[in-house]
């Protein structure tokens, strides 16, 4: 199997939720997207306080053919479940000349 946006999409059919991704600005932008969301790991702030780190995958199909701003950034954001989570790394991954997905790293409670 080669990977494609459209490949990568169908695999996270079947192991996916629906997200929103947003690009903060002065008109935050939003789309929709499938979003393999991993368990989150606990991570220690200053005192008492923690969020947690979670890693998340997505196929660049729905970015491109919705015309959202990508690549995905630190800084945007993903709202998943009713928890805002921040982008604090993001890795496309592009085969060829092609952006086919999106591993991301966010912080979030």
């Amino acid at each position: 199997m080669s990977f494609t946006p459209q490949s990568v999409f169908m695999m996270l059919t079947t192991r996916a939720e629906q997200v929103t991704l947003r690009r903060l600005g002065p008109v935050p932008v939003d789309v929709s997207v499938l979003a393999k969301i991993d368990d989150a790991a606990p991570t220690q702030l200053a005192g008492n306080m923690g969020q947690f780190e979670r890693r998340v995958v997505i196929s660049d199909l729905e970015i491109a053919q919705a015309g959202w701003p990508g690549p995905v950034k630190r800084n945007d954001q993903i709202i998943a479940a009713g928890k805002t989570l921040t982008v604090v790394a993001s890795d496309p991954i592009v085969i060829g000349a092609q952006t086919v997905m999106h591993r991301i790293l966010t912080l979030g409670m």
